[in-house]
């Protein structure tokens, strides 16, 4: 991909060069980007670092970024400080920092109230950090959010807002196009004729008509490149010349996978992650139904109940106790 990929959606391309600016500000300060998946967070700060590459201000950008997400950070002193020595003279991206347990939080908090400019706990180091997420400023601000209200106000200080399709799909024919060259299927031996990009216009409103539902974005946009292509290989047998009628077949097969099946799941804020506290209901009601939610979020989030145990850092017993009927009585003995 190169930067045109970027400039054909107006509200993408002046997000985008918000983030070049915000990230060669020579202040340092801490920067957010919000994206829901597959808006392009990791390829357009790569993007934007390219960019800086044989400029003036080349060594005040920083020389390379560096992706970490929370299970790879470190939680200690000793362990953030050796971190940053890794990451000196370039930029740190922490990947979905509201997943970072709470010591974690402290410790960065920590590491990032210098007076200087360079930032670490025991020892300073010459970096930049950013922060990326899916979640919205609204989750992030409220009570509900996973994070502590000082390390929000610490790491708010700029803030990218990348957009989905749903907010505006401005371009996003262009970027289906570049998704299917990016995919480059006239290299796959023995079904080059299948490989043009399609010219259909039923393809085409489709994708519009459904571009408030891609909510995995290039993601998303990649997935109907893949079941396009394959589907041509799977309708025109040993034919190899594209036929408006066989292309009807194909893209009848595409919709039919795709709608509510290979798309990006949407995360659904709104039911298990948020817990609603209902006035009238004593200790032993609402904590039951506290577990009984955390059990349905975390499963539903973590595909089964084991990898959800080992998220939360418990064990799978515990979690199956968290159902109707015994989420009070369980674990007495530690409350």
């Amino acid at each position: 991909m190169s930067q045109t990929f970027v400039s054909m959606n107006t509200e993408r391309q002046k997000a985008f060069e918000k983030l070049k600016c915000f990230i060669s500000n020579p202040g340092r300060f801490c920067l957010t980007v919000f994206g829901g998946r597959g808006t392009g967070k990791k390829f357009l700060l790569n993007l934007a670092i390219e960019s800086f590459k044989g400029a003036v201000n080349e060594k005040d950008c920083l020389e390379k970024v560096h992706f970490f997400t929370s299970d790879q950070l470190p939680d200690t002193d000793e362990g953030i400080d050796e971190l940053f020595k890794v990451v000196e003279n370039g930029i740190l991206v922490i990947e979905d920092f509201e997943e970072m347990n709470s010591n974690q939080e402290k410790l960065l908090l920590k590491a990032l109230a210098t007076q200087n400019g360079k930032f670490g706990i025991d020892q300073e180091f010459d970096l930049r950090i950013v922060f990326t997420t899916t979640l919205s400023p609204e989750i992030l601000r409220s009570e509900s959010s996973p994070v502590s209200g000082p390390f929000w106000d610490r790491i708010s200080q700029l803030i990218v807002m990348l957009p989905s399709y749903k907010q505006n799909d401005e371009g996003i024919l262009y970027d289906f196009r570049k998704t299917w060259d990016k995919m480059q299927f006239h290299k796959i031996k023995g079904f080059e004729g299948l490989s043009s990009f399609p010219a259909n216009s039923e393809l085409e409103h489709f994708i519009r008509h459904n571009s408030d539902k891609l909510d995995g974005g290039f993601r998303d946009l990649d997935k109907l490149a893949i079941l396009y292509f394959n589907y041509r290989i799977f309708h025109y047998l040993d034919g190899r010349k594209i036929q408006a009628e066989t292309e009807m077949l194909v893209l009848q097969s595409v919709k039919s996978d795709f709608l509510g099946k290979s798309q990006y799941a949407r995360e659904d804020w709104s039911e298990n992650s948020t817990f609603h506290f209902v006035e009238g209901k004593n200790f032993n009601e609402l904590k039951a139904e506290f577990r009984i939610q955390l059990r349905k979020w975390a499963v539903g989030k973590n595909g089964t109940l084991e990898k959800a145990a080992k998220r939360l850092k418990c064990s799978p017993s515990t979690l199956k106790n968290f159902v109707e009927g015994k989420a009070t009585a369980s674990q007495k003995k530690k409350y």
